[in-house]
């Protein structure tokens, strides 16, 4: 995986690649938990034809910039919209941050893959995400380090991983 980089006056991608876990490619246990290959989406048009991103091939970060009124949140619902017809509601979770009092992805807010919409207008319900967010990251964090895996297609088969918030003794796996 990668971390694409589009800077709007070059109009390009650049995509700095880590490496690999060692195995040559995908993984049994990425094969067997369906971790999709591809996760594309066409941001735009450019001089040289549409210009694409992909969260599997050169994700799973983004940054977008751009001055006020240039399209980030045009881009960004574009994007998302495709991602989400590509992918079921249980293969795809978005948490929008929307610190324009929820005017720009409030469209997405009916989507079921939309968790939440947080605004700038609610700043104890963003903290309380953040928290959450915060200590789900940790989470995964120990699991993977204590299995010395750079990431969720490293992990060893027999590692099950627990859904978080007493999700009842179901399993979720870590990448969703």
């Amino acid at each position: 995986m990668g971390f694409p980089i589009w800077c709007p006056s070059v109009r390009s991608w650049t995509t700095l690649t880590p490496t690999s876990c060692g195995r040559g490619g995908r993984s049994s246990r990425a094969h067997r938990l369906r971790l999709p290959r591809r996760v594309p989406a066409v941001l735009g048009v450019g001089s040289r034809g549409p210009v694409r991103a992909d969260l599997v091939a050169d994700g799973p970060h983004a940054l977008l910039a751009g001055t006020t009124g240039s399209g980030k949140s045009e881009l960004l619902i574009s994007w998302l919209v495709q991602l989400a017809l590509s992918r079921a509601p249980d293969r795809l979770t978005l948490v929008l941050v929307d610190y324009k009092g929820g005017a720009a992805f409030g469209p997405l807010a009916g989507l079921p893959h939309t968790a939440g919409v947080l605004t700038d207008l609610d700043p104890a319900g963003t903290q309380r995400a953040l928290s959450s967010l915060e200590a789900e990251v940790h989470r995964r964090e120990r699991i993977l380090a204590a299995h010395g895996a750079k990431d969720l297609s490293c992990l060893p088969p027999r590692v099950v991983v627990p859904r978080s918030g007493g999700g009842g003794g179901r399993v979720r796996h870590l990448g969703r």
